[in-house]
């Protein structure tokens, strides 16, 4: 259910959450904590329609730290920054400091994780706006559809359903991926086409204008 909440592939996302779990037994991050932050990354980076790949390697980022214990430049700026825009100036917010102020405070490591990643957590909500309602996006229906067919899969496996019949579901789910990639692809080709009409016709009315 938070999965498809979060608009994010089971398996994409589940061996990322069973290493965030793991680093943070122990931690005060156990528990509610981790699931906190784990929902905001993952609900943020969904919305924007980031790759399961991107995803699994923000969590990497967070994995990093809480392992860690302190925050360092290269988990915030490179890690996660990279999948999740504006984590450095997010993470300056979450702290009231400027960004050299926060760059400060991980080179001489003060940035404690535990204090950090609530507050950071809180703050990803609020840039990106938190909701109730499940992710919305082309992205994050394809990954309802996908958990849906592991669950079918997952059911029919249960009920001693035949090779042939499962692998006939693994098929059509992966022909759905596919399908998905193709209307990805084709929108941004019509966007792309619409756009370029309308150029062309503006260049046009300009022409006809000046003539006149």
């Amino acid at each position: 259910k938070t999965a498809n909440n979060l608009g994010v592939a089971v398996a994409d996302v589940s061996g990322a959450y069973i290493n965030l779990l793991a680093a943070a037994k122990g931690t005060a991050l156990e528990g509610q904590g981790v699931r906190e932050v784990f929902e905001s990354i993952v609900g943020a980076l969904s919305g924007l329609g980031k790759s399961g790949a991107e995803i699994d390697q923000a969590l990497g980022a967070i994995v990093q730290m809480i392992t860690l214990t302190k925050v360092q430049s290269e988990e915030l700026k490179e890690q996660l920054g990279t999948a999740l825009p504006g984590s450095l100036q997010i993470a300056a917010d979450a702290l009231h400091v400027t960004t050299g102020q926060l760059i400060q405070m991980m080179e001489s490591g003060k940035l404690i994780t535990n204090d950090f990643l609530p507050l950071f957590a809180r703050q990803v909500r609020t840039h990106f706006g938190s909701s109730k309602e499940p992710v919305q996006g082309l992205a994050a229906d394809m990954a309802r559809l996908r958990n849906e067919y592991e669950l079918t899969l997952q059911k029919l496996g249960e009920a001693g359903g035949n090779e042939a019949t499962t692998t006939l579901m693994r098929g059509v789910a992966s022909a759905t991926s596919v399908a998905g990639a193709a209307v990805v692809f084709l929108g941004k080709s019509l966007g792309n086409l619409t756009a370029n009409l309308t150029n062309n016709q503006r260049y046009m009315e300009d022409r006809k204008s000046t003539r006149l």
